[in-house]
């Protein structure tokens, strides 16, 4: 009897709750088919095509049409090699259409391509969105309106959480806010997947003529949904944007330096915000010290907010910057990475007794192995300045090397760029071009198939080949991975237009993290050029703390124990080759990059010799996306190289 009793109150519960959630949102079709939506909070439009023609908060409209497509927000599909961050006239905006009202407070629509549902509450609103032609790529991009003047080019109010960041898991951003001049802001909770942020502005990497300002998110086969939050009065806690600045544009902070937190209220009243700033440990996230600020702010007004903070010793450190409402509760919470000293650093090793001899005999058999070269002209990849091959070589445990190769037409001797690869079996692709009859480039693939992957069979277990053998140092991937960067150095060596001296090796994520090996394995590389560099500090990625890529303890072969496999990696841990390093380095580091972990990579050129290594470090960019300015002074870097100049300009010790 009981039990029913509480049934029917819980029934009647839900029931008076669904009413009052249907009371205070009011979603009305339209004469034309379109939908209104109001609550006590915003207002919504969606118009007959099924996307956002208006988000509005009080006075406050945070949409308007770009003027090239007179729309206010659409989805579109990616562009040719996945090019993010930007816009051309020919992209088409596809119309979803077939609108329906699935519930009171939910609108749907939908194409063949994907499936876009909208659902209504009375403080906030979900996108969710779903790829459902798995063949294709789309993104769904919102254009401001002119009312919105701050974080469009202000990342760092959109700093990303840290801390919650772990392998295979959801992990979550903070603070990506629209904010327009009169204070109301548009917030937007947005989820990342694998340490992947899916939600980023637009624009930022653009000159002024050409932006295309805006944010978007991508439409992918697993449904992905995005929470937006309209306010038109903030509270008090919310009213202020940070700027984070640093003395060295590259986040390396000098010994005894400070940075420099700015406050700066975004209502036109008067506020009292009270902070707390704090300094922690990298890798453990412990706290180092903190200090309390009370900020009293006029309208539009700035002020300091105190960072007088001892810090113990060099090495990388978390800031973070909190916002307390009037309980002393934490509302807003900013995190930025710094490197504090770093000529002064000097990280432990965690290289095995005998990780030289394990190196020198894997050599030596590679050694002993015939090059046995295949080259094949590729007629439709070739070019009237430069003549493409594809190469395959022999590596020592009888899995093949392959990679593009391409040299100039004119006879001489020529400088090459050798790239590695991002993660992941696919065809291989043209990651430093093809030279223009100017230089060559190598482009190797590292798990074993040909490179247009017609020699893949359809079991091989080297299609997940970051977990193959690890059992053991000796029949890990890695290991034959890490000889046929060296089997690859073998082959452009033989070549006689190849410049011996002259061949610089690059790569982005995992790329990054091999061009540093092949650098450490190969006395003949003359400059390293890595960005976003994987593989850096495997004994903090494998503890589950920094990074989320390519191991984690759940990768941990049966029967070994967490010492015995972290032993096992660090037979392959980047960092453990960078002493023997002798090249100049340019490295280029998203700060936020928590996918390889900025703070592992800053560790890793760490032991890199003084004037050996120059940083190209952006606040606020994330793995794989930074500024255009970072990315221009590494692309630079490059160009210095090729032009026969010196690659290091500013070096960070």
């Amino acid at each position: 009897m009981m039990t029913t009793i509480r049934t029917t109150i819980i029934g009647i519960f839900l029931l008076q709750a669904t009413l009052w959630a249907e009371s205070t949102v009011r979603v009305s079709k339209q004469e034309d088919g379109s939908y209104r939506v109001v609550t006590p909070a915003y207002s919504v439009a969606i118009g007959t095509n099924g996307f956002l023609q208006s988000i509005r908060a009080g006075d406050t409209e945070f949409l308007q049409p770009h003027p090239w497509f007179g729309m206010t927000s659409f989805v579109t599909e990616f562009i040719a090699g996945g090019c993010v961050g930007v816009l051309h006239t020919q992209q088409t905006a596809h119309v979803l259409a077939n609108l329906q009202q699935p519930s009171p407070t939910q609108i749907e629509a939908r194409s063949s391509a994907c499936l876009v549902r909208y659902d209504f509450r009375e403080r906030d609103f979900d996108i969710a969105s779903k790829l459902l032609d798995p063949n294709t790529g789309r993104f769904y991009i919102l254009f401001p309106s002119a009312q919105v003047a701050k974080a469009l080019n202000e990342r760092n109010d959109s700093a990303v959480r840290l801390d919650s960041c772990q392998q295979n898991i959801w992990s979550f951003q903070e603070g990506m806010r629209w904010i327009a001049r009169n204070g109301a802001m548009l917030k937007v909770q947005q989820p990342a997947m694998n340490g992947y942020a899916q939600f980023g502005w637009w624009g930022y990497s653009h000159p002024p003529s050409n932006a295309v300002y805006g944010v978007s998110f991508s439409v992918t086969p697993r449904e992905t949904r995005y929470t937006f939050v309209p306010v038109a009065n903030p509270s008090v806690a919310e009213s202020v944007h940070f700027e984070i600045k640093c003395p060295d544009a590259d986040m390396l902070l000098p010994k005894d330096g400070r940075l420099t937190v700015t406050a700066e209220n975004l209502v036109p009243r008067a506020i009292e915000v009270k902070t707390v700033y704090e300094i922690r440990d990298y890798v453990r996230r412990d706290l180092v010290a903190a200090k309390k600020t009370a900020l009293k702010l006029k309208p539009h007004a700035s002020g300091l907010v105190d960072t007088a903070i001892s810090i113990p010793a060099p090495g990388p450190y978390r800031g973070i910057l909190k916002t307390l409402d009037a309980n002393g509760q934490p509302v807003r919470q900013i995190e930025w990475i710094f490197t504090y000293d770093f000529p002064n650093y000097h990280p432990p090793l965690v290289r095995p007794p005998d990780f030289k001899e394990f190196w020198a005999e894997t050599l030596k058999k590679l050694a002993a192995t015939p090059l046995d070269t295949k080259m094949t002209l590729n007629e439709k990849e070739s070019t009237p300045e430069s003549e493409t091959y594809e190469v395959s070589l022999a590596n020592f445990n009888g899995r093949r090397v392959t990679a593009w190769y391409c040299k100039p037409r004119k006879a001489g001797k020529y400088p090459v760029v050798y790239y590695c690869p991002p993660t992941g079996v696919y065809p291989m692709v043209f990651w430093a071009g093809k030279g223009n009859g100017r230089y060559g480039t190598f482009h190797i693939a590292v798990h074993g198939f040909n490179v247009a992957l017609k020699d893949m069979p359809e079991q091989d277990p080297w299609r997940g080949y970051h977990t193959v053998g690890l059992e053991s140092p000796k029949t890990t991937s890695w290991r034959f991975i890490y000889a046929g960067l060296v089997r690859g150095m073998d082959f452009l060596l033989s070549r006689p237009e190849v410049d011996p001296d002259r061949i610089m090796v690059a790569g982005s994520s995992q790329g990054g993290g091999l061009a540093t090996v092949l650098a450490g394995l190969h006395p003949k590389v003359a400059f390293l050029n890595p960005q976003f560099s994987g593989l850096c500090h495997l004994d903090w990625i494998g503890d589950g703390k920094p990074g989320c890529w390519p191991f984690g303890m759940a990768n941990k072969p049966s029967g070994q124990t967490e010492e015995q496999f972290l032993k096992t990696l660090s037979y392959f841990d980047v960092a453990n080759f960078t002493p023997d390093v002798r090249c100049p380095t340019v490295a280029l580091i998203g700060m936020m990059d928590f996918v390889t972990g900025s703070g592992n990579q800053i560790a890793t050129f760490a032991h890199l010799k003084p004037g050996q290594v120059e940083f190209v470090c952006d606040p606020w960019g994330g793995h794989g996306g930074c500024d255009r300015q970072y990315s221009q002074r590494y692309k630079e870097a490059r160009q210095r190289f090729l032009d026969g100049q010196s690659v290091i300009l500013k070096p960070a010790k």
